[in-house]
């Protein structure tokens, strides 16, 4: 019912009434880094090497993989994984996937689309 409300209210509340005191509060509370080696050095934790972080990762991969694997079935966000691989020459039949962040989904869509050969 709160939500409810909360929605209501913002849809009659002009937009000048919440959106700019937002922005001008959030915008004051940021603080930018030149990068993110500066910005963890103002940091109490370890940014993704932060063993919560971590354990959530491993956790949602694992969760993820063994959908994939017991369902062999792709969504069509998955399928714009396969059509991509389908781009590259593999000459040997062999693909190697390096997958920058995800916690190796790419791996996995790869591995229901192609089998052994990943």
């Amino acid at each position: 019912m709160k939500a409810i409300l909360k929605g209501f209210l913002r849809e009659i509340t002009p937009p000048l009434i919440y959106k700019i005191p937002r922005k001008i509060y959030f915008n004051r509370s940021r603080k930018l880094y030149e990068s993110y080696d500066d910005a963890l050095r103002f940091s109490s934790l370890k940014g993704y090497e932060t063993d919560e972080i971590v354990k959530v990762i491993v956790a949602k991969n694992k969760i993820y993989a063994d959908k994939l694997l017991s369902d062999s079935v792709l969504t069509l966000n998955e399928l714009r994984t396969v059509i991509g691989m389908g781009l590259t020459t593999v000459e040997n039949k062999v693909l190697n996937v390096l997958d920058f962040g995800g916690g190796g989904a790419h791996y996995w869509i790869a591995k229901i689309a192609l089998g052994e050969d990943i």
